[in-house]
């Protein structure tokens, strides 16, 4: 089919066709002037005119048909400032699902997976081993040990521990699996490879298995002190004798593996650690495998045993590093109403051993077999973390918000599906188990496939061939050591060398580039743009033919002065319609920033000079009264004149920001109250490219009886000045609205860095209030837009046994749902009752809708209204509460006795300084029920009206 190569007619919009611009023309000139000009022939100087102005709109037409990649740059190619948030800042958030905080954590060095449970394997919620009781004939919680002395009846007590269990909820378990690590090897390992140096052991080798790090010593003591201690002074190693053999006797023996009991002194405390045990690896040939019993002693007491004290300590000092990461990132990106247990810990693990027959090629080399079998069961078992890069995703065509949903990581992107497989299972299947070891090259038959699985050292019962079943919350682990692989060659059995197995294992995994180092890249280009001169505008009067003498084309010297003025007088006459086009064109090159969120841009109208000096002098004047002599001066003052504080030393303190350093023209072209119309409606539309609204806030703005506001000027200056703060701050409002504060900082801190909860900084926004750094709200003037303080109360859960705890109101009968317990999902905001616009109830009444509304749907909020006074108790209790939390929280695991007592002394003045609040009402007034629209509209409505407020005295 032949291909027509034409143009069609209706091609062209209608901005960029000349025919269709000058048809509509002459159509507004018939209905216009049609009586009196009826000459449209092309010779008609109208006609002409005409023509050259729809030259100048289709030059326009063609300039607004430019991408809007175009219109955004900036004379250098960049994209004009404050006009789009990134990728990376506007799709992310804050965590706010499981899997969220799995990607935080494993996005830090050191870490190979990390999971949190909000519940035990027995699926019960975690209770940080304090254990609370409701008892509701008296309307209080108690602690377990409370209960015999608090209740005198025995059925009833025996009726609490039963049923009336407070389970706090929001709290989870973090634990982590650990990377290896490039120096030490398996972090969770308490085996110690030493090297005999000296003595009758000299060039001998030997592996010392300590205690695990977690575990406490012969006296009770944990072992997390001696780990963190500066030096260790002495350590003694003595051999662990049998009750029935003497210490002579016993050390004359000969053995491969021996107990031995460690005593380590450090400062003024000391460990002893038992059950150590020495196991030789490597012996001369004139030992035969074994050693005697005084000279291991002789040989590793003294510098070898304190170098393996050393290295024991090396492993559980890394971890505490990694624990201190993974706290100090879960506290800088916690949930509402959500917290983390104390101990942070390593995966509880069962392991797995497997036994089989495996035949393989003659000419296989089984070390290296071996390696792939003990790597392949690992990854079936529980696989690494699949990192992906930005290019990967976007090649796969994943959706950009897709990509960058969630928190932003440092070391690329993670997939559901990446999450999804390495997560825990509880079960596995053998038959997967052996498809894969069939995969690998030189196995040709699995036999007499069976598996174990043991969790401390007890073999769990084996109920079935072909599943394999784990306990909740564990990792299964492959025990390589205790594994038994026997290889068949031509059925001849061959048993592979285990360490060389495992060299090449660990060589295997070095070679592999760990997936966490992709291309850590999260910024997406911006596709190439071109910087168009959009204000560029050149004067429609040099479009006219030759004959007109306009623009550039000057009339010849023998002209008569009235022709002359008849074309300067035309020029004037055009001049309206070509500063008009030149309008039209500043205004297009601005469109960049009047959708851009600057704080520096006051204004929405643009205009323009387009003429030369010599032109502009004679076409834009104003009158003066001076004089020269008998002649009046003609000057340009009011359009090129800059506002000072002089000439605008009268108008309004709105006016005084607007108009300074504005010219004549400008001001023409836009007043004040034509810029703050449009900049709202501007903002408006902005913000409503989010999903957000200012509408219910502005409304309220306006309608407010406040001394403050003086007229809708100031108030829509302020909103102005609101929704910009909004906008340049919205990926945070937006990413962080679930987000709580960081308890580990002190007030000062936290206040010095803005680290106060998201949530709190987003009402702060949508409310208009500053956020008063290192201010007391208790110092606040009346005419300030106020502020207020959120408390939740998960974090104020008692500690040690006899802790303060909150107060409930429970039905007698047990008949509640939720009552009995304050702690879970359940926030205080305390707001301040004298600042003038929180009077109007009517305002009142919205904030505490729109604290509702933006809080997250499970969370209970408690919103009370306090005077002054009760502000500076509040503030000073929870000012000293916040210091021991965050000094609490820096000592934790172990945090003293002293730190211990100060905090509770804290929470304790804390939660009663919180039950002693009272919420104030303005004064109620009693009106006609025609009185409306006055400045103190409290009037009172029968069960609606609060009638002022109560203030008990100490009788009362």
């Amino acid at each position: 089919m032949p291909i027509n190569n034409t143009i069609a007619k209706d091609s062209l919009p209608a901005t960029k066709d000349f025919n269709y611009l000058r048809e509509k023309g002459l159509t507004y000139i018939q209905q216009l002037s049609g009586k009196l000009w009826t000459d449209h022939n092309l010779h008609d100087p109208g006609i002409t005119i005409l023509e050259v102005l729809c030259y100048a709109l289709m030059d326009l037409g063609y300039r607004t048909g430019f991408s809007m990649n175009d219109m955004v740059r900036e004379e250098d190619g960049t994209v004009t400032s404050n006009a789009f948030h990134p990728a990376k800042r506007i799709f992310t958030s804050e965590p706010i699902t499981v899997n969220d905080y799995r990607r935080l954590l494993v996005d830090i060095p050191g870490i190979r997976n990390a999971w949190l449970f909000p519940e035990d394997e027995n699926k019960k919620t975690w209770g940080e081993g304090i254990r609370l009781f409701a008892y509701c004939k008296e309307s209080v919680l108690l602690h377990e040990s409370e209960i015999d002395t608090a209740i005198p009846i025995p059925e009833d007590r025996q009726h609490v521990r039963k049923n009336e269990e407070v389970n706090i909820k929001g709290l989870y378990a973090v634990k982590i699996e650990l990377d290896e690590h490039p120096l030490f090897g398996d972090l969770n390992s308490s085996v110690v490879p030493i090297k005999f140096i000296k003595d009758d052991l000299a060039s001998s080798e030997a592996e010392i298995i300590f205690p695990h790090w977690s575990s406490v010593d012969k006296n009770g003591n944990e072992l997390i002190t001696m780990f963190n201690a500066d030096k260790i002074s002495e350590v003694t190693v003595e051999l662990v004798v049998p009750v029935t053999t003497t210490v002579k006797i016993f050390e004359k023996l000969k053995r491969s593996k021996w107990e031995t009991r460690w005593t380590i002194k450090y400062g003024t405390e000391e460990r002893v650690l038992e059950n150590v045990i020495v196991k030789m690896t490597k012996l001369p040939d004139l030992f035969k495998g074994v050693v005697v019993g005084k000279s291991l002693i002789d040989s590793i007491n003294g510098s070898l045993a304190k170098e393996g004290m050393k290295r024991y300590c090396q492993r559980p000092r890394e971890i505490f590093k990694i624990f201190s990461r993974v706290r100090t990132k879960l506290m800088q990106h916690r949930n509402l109403c959500e917290d983390f247990l104390n101990n942070i810990s390593t995966v509880d693990t069962e392991d797995m051993s497997i036994c089989s027959d495996i035949d393989v090629d003659v000419n296989a080399d089984i070390e290296s077999i071996q390696a792939q079998i003990f790597s392949a069961v690992e990854n079936y078992l529980l696989p690494p973390v699949q990192f992906s890069t930005l290019k990967e995703l976007l090649d796969k065509n994943v959706p950009v918000e897709e990509i960058f949903n969630g928190p932003l990581l440092e070391h690329g992107f993670l997939t559901n599906e990446a999450m999804q497989e390495a997560d825990l299972k509880q079960q596995y299947y053998t038959s997967d188990i052996i498809s894969l070891l069939m995969d690998i090259p030189g196995i040709k038959n699995i036999r007499n496939f069976q598996f174990s699985i043991s969790k401390n050292g007890v073999v769990k019962p084996d109920n079935d061939s072909w599943k394999i079943k784990v306990t909740p919350n564990h990792k299964l682990k492959l025990d390589r050591e205790k594994c038994k692989l026997l290889y068949f060659k031509n059925e001849l059995p061959l048993n592979a060398r285990f360490q060389e197995s495992i060299n090449k294992l660990r060589l295997q995994q070095a070679l592999q580039t760990h997936l966490k180092y992709k291309d850590p890249s999260n910024a997406i280009e911006l596709p190439n743009g071109k910087y168009r001169s959009l204000e560029k505008h050149y004067t429609i009067l040099n479009e006219f033919p030759m004959v007109y003498g306009l623009g550039e084309k000057d009339l010849p010297e023998n002209a008569s002065p009235e022709r002359k003025a008849r074309v300067k007088q035309l020029e004037a006459y055009l001049t309206f319609f070509d500063h008009l086009i030149a309008d039209y064109f500043s205004q297009l090159l601005h469109v960049k920033d009047m959708l851009s969120w600057k704080s520096d841009l006051n204004q929405t109208y643009f205009t323009q000079y387009f003429h030369q000096d010599k032109d502009a002098v004679q076409l834009y004047w104003d009158y003066v009264e001076e004089k020269e002599g008998d002649k009046k001066i003609w000057k340009n003052t009011f359009l090129n004149k800059v506002f000072d504080d002089k000439d605008i030393a009268s108008r309004s303190p709105v006016e005084l920001a607007y108009m300074k350093g504005k010219k004549g023209l400008q001001y023409l072209k836009e007043s004040t109250s034509t810029y703050l119309d449009r900049k709202n409606r501007l903002l408006d539309h902005l913000i409503s490219r989010f999903a957000e609204s200012f509408n219910d806030y502005a409304m309220y703005m306006y309608a407010l009886p406040d001394e403050k506001i003086i007229n809708d000027e100031e108030v829509s200056h302020e909103l102005i000045i609101d929704k910009l703060n909004f906008l340049q701050n919205y990926p945070e409002l937006s990413s962080q609205r679930t987000k709580a504060y960081d308890y580990s900082l002190s007030e000062d801190e936290i206040l010095g860095t803005k680290g106060i909860s998201g949530f709190a900084r987003r009402m702060m926004a949508l409310l208009g209030m500053e956020f008063t750094q290192n201010k007391k709200l208790s110092d606040i003037d009346e005419n300030g837009n106020g502020g207020f303080h959120l408390l939740e109360h998960i974090l104020l859960r008692p500690v040690k046994d006899k802790d303060q705890l909150l107060s409930v109101c429970l039905d007698p009968g047990c008949d509640h749902c939720g009552e009995e317990d304050p702690y879970s999902f359940k926030i205080s905001i305390i707001i301040p009752f004298w600042v003038k616009r929180f009077k109007n109830m009517h305002f009142r009444s919205y904030v505490e809708t729109l604290f509702r509304s933006e809080a997250p749907a499970h969370v209970f909020l408690k919103i009370c209204w306090i005077d002054k006074d009760e502000m500076k108790k509040i503030e000073t209790a929870l000012g000293d509460w916040m210091k021991a939390k965050a000094d609490y929280t820096e000592a934790l695991p172990s945090p003293g006795d002293t730190k211990q007592k100060k905090y509770s002394a804290a929470l304790e003045k804390l939660i009663i300084t919180m039950q002693d609040l009272r919420t104030d009402f303005p004064e109620a007034t009693l009106h006609d029920c025609t009185d409306k629209d006055e400045a103190n509209d409290n009037r009172v409505f029968l069960g609606h009206t609060a009638l002022g407020t109560f203030n008990p005295n100490q009788d009362e």
